[in-house]
């Protein structure tokens, strides 16, 4: 590239770097430092807070100084094994044993007593240890019981899993679906949906004259109202729709308002025609920008991925936003990973959108966005959900080089035959969620290539418009 190209790549990724939280900068920790140092033996210790109190547990006798002492009861430890998703984007989960002498039955009277059911769900951790540093410093697992079993007599099994039940929930919840009390007089094919999520840009008029992006739900017939979204969306001047379509016809916007409601303490946005009402028959859409930072129609448009990603998980996923300002970002998202994706995200100028009438859960809505975007998702060893992405910023790797003989390998070519590469990839794009259908597509051929191999692929949540 010329000498300009290259100058403009490394002065992204420096910007890049100096946008990375320090956590990811390669920082070792302290745990690590004085193990590597020479400064302490090292032990892993088990730690569950069970019903009533709280199970410590390592291979060998441990005390520390905060976090009591670790009996020798370790018999066994699983592999634990993390990886990150495919492109695909599904978060993989992390699960593994740990065995354990049970001798005085701690863990059995706890089973056979009263609040058995609750083991299941608690809390568990577990930690790298070293005298000179908090045992709690450098965790390697943090995750709930799965199970607790008895293998062998006087011996119990914990089976560990990160907290991924949070992410199977359905979004949005269940107060987001409409029925006969929060919306008596709806059309009865709205109660087949949920109150729709509505984020980023969804503008027809960039690629079509009607009908709009956003379908509408006939919530009231007999005044004529429309839900838009759960939520507020945001707008201009206080208007949170752009344009109004009736069957494919942009309306004057003189025939309807836009505005908010709050119906069973949960905050809607809405159209109510005021003239020239549509029949039921007839099909209601919206041009219309989705939701802010703040939640009172005053902060900035969410368009960031990650950010979006993240807003959509904390308040309709592992939250459940009423109303006024949104949820804090849920405890569950890594905040050091996010802050870094946003940071590349903003570098890429990239933009999100998504509509949806439809439940899903929290692993899908992660999968379609990293799917979008690049992105990869995992669970870090500190029990949360990370996200990062491909960087086409980055140079080939210049390190160290590993070097296998041929018959090491097995059979091995340097020519790859055609039929097993894809020469011709559609590329669909901008989503239309009312017609159910993408506005854009993007076909690249190797024209160079033999034989015609195809793929798809579609951006479900890139910018509709």
């Amino acid at each position: 590239g010329s000498r300009e190209h290259v100058h403009e790549h490394d002065g992204r990724r420096r910007a890049l770097g100096a946008a990375l939280p320090a956590g990811l900068r390669g920082k070792m920790s302290a745990v690590l430092d004085a193990i590597a140092g020479g400064r302490g033996t090292v032990a892993a210790g088990l730690v569950v807070a069970l019903p009533g109190s709280t199970y410590r547990a390592s291979r060998e006798p441990y005390t520390s100084a905060t976090g009591g002492h670790f009996y020798d009861r370790v018999l066994n430890w699983g592999r634990i094994t993390y990886s990150i998703s495919s492109r695909g984007g599904e978060i993989p989960s992390v699960q593994f044993t740990v065995r354990l002498t049970d001798t005085d039955r701690t863990l059995a009277r706890i089973y056979e007593g009263s609040r058995r059911d609750e083991i299941r769900g608690s809390a568990a951790s577990v930690y790298l240890m070293t005298p000179t540093v908090a045992y709690n410093s450098e965790p390697v697992f943090v995750g709930v019981v799965t199970k607790l079993s008895f293998p062998a007599p006087f011996q119990a099994e914990f089976t560990l899993r990160t907290n991924d039940d949070q992410i199977q929930r359905l979004s949005p919840g269940g107060g987001w679906i409409p029925n006969r009390v929060t919306w008596p007089r709806a059309k009865a094919e709205v109660f087949d949906k949920v109150s729709p999520i509505l984020a980023g840009t969804h503008d027809a008029s960039y690629t079509q004259t009607g009908p709009g992006l956003v379908k509408c739900l006939l919530v009231d017939t007999v005044s004529h109202v429309y839900l838009v979204c759960a939520g507020r969306a945001k707008g201009t001047a206080g208007v949170p729709i752009t344009r109004v379509y009736v069957d494919a016809t942009q309306v004057s916007a003189s025939n309807y308002t836009a505005s908010n409601t709050t119906i069973g303490g949960r905050y809607y946005t809405i159209i109510t025609f005021t003239s020239s009402a549509p029949t039921e028959s007839q099909t209601v859409t919206c041009d219309a920008e989705g939701y802010e930072s703040v939640g009172d129609g005053t902060g900035t448009l969410i368009t960031n991925p990650a950010t979006q990603w993240a807003h959509r998980l904390s308040n309709f996923v592992l939250g459940d936003y009423m109303s006024g300002a949104w949820l804090s970002t849920h405890a569950l998202i890594d905040s050091t990973y996010l802050s870094a994706a946003e940071a590349y995200f903003t570098l890429l100028g990239a933009r999100a959108s998504t509509n949806e009438d439809e439940r899903r859960t929290g692993k899908d809505i992660t999968a379609a966005y990293c799917k979008s975007f690049l992105m990869r998702s995992f669970w870090t060893r500190g029990g949360k959900i990370a996200l990062r992405y491909e960087d086409i910023f980055a140079l080939p790797y210049t390190g160290y080089r590993l070097r296998w003989y041929r018959d090491e390998l097995g059979e091995f070519s340097l020519v790859e035959d055609d039929y097993q590469v894809t020469s011709r990839i559609v590329l669909r794009f901008s989503r239309s969620a009312s017609q159910y259908s993408y506005l854009s597509t993007l076909e690249l051929v190797d024209a160079s290539a033999s034989s015609d191999t195809q793929d798809s692929l579609d951006l479900e949540m890139s910018e509709a418009r």
